[in-house]
């Protein structure tokens, strides 16, 4: 790692870092320095056991109930798996006290259900794809049925909507795609490289949604009273986030189907105060008409 690097992680100057570098060195520690590259330790120099600070513990643990509760699936195991070796590593008299915080630390299940994990078997070779830069041949299932054979360069990894979802660069559609881990059939990593600079990364992608054709931020604004029994399949619906606001609850969606959206809607009848998206209010008012026409003949 550069001396600049070192410096811009802990927040110095490199000047202390080429001042802490010394004193290492001076202490006999094997610490490797080429000029434009940067500074090694040598491979053969084992590091002591990590001690970690009970603060630090408990952020961990409380992490790991978090993706226990929230995410569940293969990488909630894993997370509690994780934080049984972190308790191991701290001080007896410190675990016990720590275990007295966990334990008084409740994270209650939220109101959609926690994720089954289904589709959490592809997440190692994903994993090894997104680290090597390799293609992935994919056979995935559509929305609404039929197989396809997809070529694709992954890009990053994402959880929303009780789904990991892989987004990638595919090669067939010549564009960027995003595959629910849940609806892959089969996935083989090929020998074909990328490159590392070919594709925004993922937070950049992300950031970029709002701004394509096939995902549109709406809020939807409910009366207070009836927000509460908003259950869980406004998760199948991109659900975002809510909060509380004067005139009612405000809930975010990022809606792919808006035609689907509308439908779940009109269930809540008189309860939905705002639409402020205005193609998917004037589409929520064509429905609301279709379905009064439609019981005046019954």
């Amino acid at each position: 790692m550069r001396a600049i690097d070192l410096a811009e992680r802990f927040g110095v100057s490199e000047r202390s870092i080429y001042r802490d570098i010394r004193a290492l060195e001076s202490a006999g520690i094997p610490i490797i320095g080429e000029p434009g590259v940067g500074y090694a330790l040598d491979r053969s120099y084992k590091l002591p056991p990590v001690n970690f600070q009970a603060d630090e513990a408990l952020a961990l643990s409380i992490a790991a109930k978090f993706a226990s509760t929230r995410i569940g699936g293969r990488i909630g195991e894993d997370a509690t798996r994780a934080m049984d070796k972190v308790l191991a590593v701290v001080a007896p008299t410190d675990r016990r006290r720590l275990q007295d915080v966990i334990d008084a630390v409740a994270l209650p299940s939220p109101s959609h259900p926690v994720p089954t994990g289904e589709g959490d078997d592809w997440m190692p070779l994903l994993q090894q794809a997104l680290t090597e830069r390799r293609v992935v041949d994919l056979q995935y299932t559509a929305p609404r049925g039929g197989v396809s054979e997809r070529a694709v360069e992954a890009v990053g990894l994402c959880h929303y909507s009780l789904h990991w979802h892989l987004i990638a660069w595919c090669r067939l559609r010549n564009d960027y795609r995003d595959f629910r881990l849940d609806r892959i059939r089969n996935a083989t990593l090929t020998a074909t490289h990328f490159a590392r600079d070919q594709h925004a990364g993922i937070d950049d992608y992300l950031a970029g949604l709002s701004a394509t054709e096939n995902l549109n931020p709406v809020t939807v604004v409910f009366k207070s009273e009836v927000a509460s029994f908003v259950g869980s399949d406004r998760y199948r619906h991109g659900f975002l986030d809510e909060s509380q606001e004067a005139d009612g609850v405000h809930m975010r969606f990022l809606c792919a189907q808006p035609e689907f959206l509308c439908r779940w809607l009109l269930q809540y009848t008189d309860a939905v105060l705002h639409i402020d998206d205005s193609e998917l209010r004037t589409l929520w008012c064509e429905l609301i008409a279709d379905l009064t026409r439609h019981a005046s003949t019954r």
